[in-house]
Protein backbone atom coordinates (compact mmCIF):
# COMPACT_ATOMS: atom_id res chain seq x y z
CA UNK A 1 0.00 0.00 0.00
CA UNK A 2 2.79 2.42 0.83
CA UNK A 3 4.43 1.80 -2.53
CA UNK A 4 1.13 2.73 -4.19
CA UNK A 5 0.83 5.85 -2.02
CA UNK A 6 3.86 6.74 0.13
CA UNK A 7 1.92 9.65 1.67
CA UNK A 8 -0.26 7.34 3.78
CA UNK A 9 0.25 7.62 7.52
CA UNK A 10 -0.09 4.76 10.02
CA UNK A 11 -3.68 5.63 10.96
CA UNK A 12 -4.76 5.62 7.30
CA UNK A 13 -3.05 2.26 6.67
CA UNK A 14 -4.80 0.77 9.72
CA UNK A 15 -8.21 2.10 8.59
CA UNK A 16 -7.77 0.72 5.07
CA UNK A 17 -6.73 -2.71 6.37
CA UNK A 18 -9.68 -2.78 8.78
CA UNK A 19 -12.19 -1.64 6.15
CA UNK A 20 -11.05 -4.17 3.54
CA UNK A 21 -10.54 -7.20 5.83
CA UNK A 22 -12.69 -10.26 5.01
CA UNK A 23 -14.71 -12.37 7.40
CA UNK A 24 -15.87 -15.91 6.64
CA UNK A 25 -17.04 -19.08 8.44
CA UNK A 26 -13.48 -19.77 9.58
CA UNK A 27 -12.87 -16.35 11.16
CA UNK A 28 -16.34 -16.13 12.70
CA UNK A 29 -17.78 -12.78 13.68
CA UNK A 30 -15.15 -10.08 13.55
CA UNK A 31 -13.58 -8.20 15.15
CA UNK A 32 -12.46 -10.86 17.64
CA UNK A 33 -9.34 -11.68 19.65
CA UNK A 34 -8.13 -14.42 17.30
CA UNK A 35 -8.60 -12.84 13.85
CA UNK A 36 -8.81 -9.15 14.72
CA UNK A 37 -10.78 -7.49 11.93
CA UNK A 38 -10.57 -10.58 9.68
CA UNK A 39 -8.35 -11.86 6.91
CA UNK A 40 -6.27 -9.29 5.06
CA UNK A 41 -7.50 -8.76 1.50
CA UNK A 42 -4.38 -7.29 -0.09
CA UNK A 43 -6.01 -6.68 -3.47
CA UNK A 44 -8.94 -4.82 -1.91
CA UNK A 45 -6.58 -2.77 0.28
CA UNK A 46 -4.38 -1.67 -2.63
CA UNK A 47 -7.46 -1.00 -4.78
CA UNK A 48 -8.81 1.20 -2.01
CA UNK A 49 -5.54 3.15 -1.96
CA UNK A 50 -5.77 3.78 -5.71
CA UNK A 51 -9.45 4.75 -5.51
CA UNK A 52 -9.30 6.86 -2.34
CA UNK A 53 -8.90 10.53 -3.12
CA UNK A 54 -9.44 11.63 0.47
CA UNK A 55 -6.27 9.82 1.54
CA UNK A 56 -4.00 11.90 -0.68
CA UNK A 57 -2.17 14.72 1.04
CA UNK A 58 -0.64 17.70 -0.70
CA UNK A 59 3.10 17.65 -0.19
CA UNK A 60 4.41 21.21 -0.02
CA UNK A 61 8.06 20.35 0.41
CA UNK A 62 10.47 19.53 -2.38
CA UNK A 63 12.61 16.40 -2.48
CA UNK A 64 16.23 16.87 -1.44
CA UNK A 65 17.72 14.38 -3.92
CA UNK A 66 17.15 12.74 -7.29
CA UNK A 67 15.30 9.45 -6.92
CA UNK A 68 14.00 6.91 -9.42
CA UNK A 69 11.57 4.57 -7.67
CA UNK A 70 10.78 0.99 -8.61
CA UNK A 71 7.75 0.85 -10.87
CA UNK A 72 4.45 -0.31 -9.37
CA UNK A 73 3.00 -2.79 -9.89
CA UNK A 74 5.89 -5.02 -10.90
CA UNK A 75 5.37 -7.42 -12.61
CA UNK A 76 2.65 -5.56 -14.51
CA UNK A 77 0.07 -6.03 -17.27
CA UNK A 78 -0.33 -3.82 -19.27
CA UNK A 79 0.30 -0.55 -17.37
CA UNK A 80 2.58 0.48 -14.56
CA UNK A 81 3.47 3.68 -12.74
CA UNK A 82 7.03 5.04 -12.62
CA UNK A 83 7.70 7.68 -9.96
CA UNK A 84 10.73 9.92 -9.64
CA UNK A 85 11.80 12.92 -7.58
CA UNK A 86 13.61 16.02 -8.80
CA UNK A 87 15.19 18.36 -6.21
CA UNK A 88 15.61 21.11 -8.84
CA UNK A 89 14.20 22.03 -12.23
CA UNK A 90 15.76 19.51 -14.59
CA UNK A 91 16.00 18.40 -18.17
CA UNK A 92 14.58 14.87 -17.89
CA UNK A 93 14.71 11.91 -20.24
CA UNK A 94 12.89 8.75 -19.20
CA UNK A 95 13.12 5.88 -21.68
CA UNK A 96 12.28 2.18 -21.75
CA UNK A 97 14.60 -0.42 -23.30
CA UNK A 98 14.32 -4.12 -24.10
CA UNK A 99 16.95 -6.67 -23.06
CA UNK A 100 18.87 -6.01 -26.30
CA UNK A 101 19.28 -2.36 -25.32
CA UNK A 102 16.87 -1.13 -27.98
CA UNK A 103 14.68 1.82 -27.00
CA UNK A 104 11.02 0.77 -27.07
CA UNK A 105 9.41 3.86 -25.53
CA UNK A 106 10.19 7.47 -24.71
CA UNK A 107 8.12 8.48 -21.68
CA UNK A 108 9.61 11.91 -20.92
CA UNK A 109 11.92 14.24 -22.83
CA UNK A 110 11.27 17.64 -21.31
CA UNK A 111 12.22 20.24 -18.72
CA UNK A 112 10.33 19.49 -15.50
CA UNK A 113 9.90 21.50 -12.33
CA UNK A 114 11.34 20.30 -9.02
CA UNK A 115 9.00 17.95 -7.21
CA UNK A 116 7.47 14.50 -7.11
CA UNK A 117 6.55 13.11 -10.53
CA UNK A 118 4.69 10.04 -11.77
CA UNK A 119 4.43 8.67 -15.31
CA UNK A 120 2.12 5.90 -16.52
CA UNK A 121 3.72 3.41 -18.91
CA UNK A 122 1.34 1.51 -21.20
CA UNK A 123 3.01 -1.59 -22.64
CA UNK A 124 0.05 -3.04 -24.57
CA UNK A 125 2.07 -3.10 -27.79
CA UNK A 126 5.04 -4.93 -26.24
CA UNK A 127 5.67 -8.64 -25.68
CA UNK A 128 6.00 -10.19 -22.24
CA UNK A 129 9.50 -9.98 -20.85
CA UNK A 130 12.09 -7.99 -18.96
CA UNK A 131 12.45 -4.29 -19.71
CA UNK A 132 14.65 -1.55 -18.30
CA UNK A 133 13.76 2.07 -17.70
CA UNK A 134 16.42 4.75 -17.54
CA UNK A 135 16.22 8.29 -16.24
CA UNK A 136 18.69 11.03 -17.07
CA UNK A 137 18.15 14.32 -15.26
CA UNK A 138 20.17 17.43 -14.66
CA UNK A 139 20.52 21.18 -15.04
CA UNK A 140 18.58 22.26 -18.16
CA UNK A 141 21.15 24.99 -18.88
CA UNK A 142 23.95 22.40 -19.02
CA UNK A 143 22.81 21.11 -22.41
CA UNK A 144 23.12 17.37 -22.83
CA UNK A 145 25.12 16.78 -19.64
CA UNK A 146 22.99 14.91 -17.12
CA UNK A 147 23.99 14.84 -13.47
CA UNK A 148 21.71 11.95 -12.46
CA UNK A 149 21.41 8.66 -14.34
CA UNK A 150 19.73 5.54 -13.02
CA UNK A 151 18.36 2.34 -14.54
CA UNK A 152 15.78 -0.04 -13.07
CA UNK A 153 14.34 -3.34 -14.22
CA UNK A 154 10.66 -4.21 -14.68
CA UNK A 155 8.74 -7.24 -15.91
CA UNK A 156 5.76 -7.28 -18.26
CA UNK A 157 3.60 -10.41 -17.90
CA UNK A 158 0.72 -10.91 -20.32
Amino acid sequence: MLEANPLLNSVQVKEILQNTARSDNFTGTTPNTKWGYGKVDAFAAVSEVFNATSVQEVKNELPNEFVLNQNYPNPFNPTTSIKFNLPTESKVRLNVFNVLGEEVAELVNNNLQAGFHSVQFDARSLNSGIYFYKIEAGDPSAGSGHGFVQIRKMMLLK
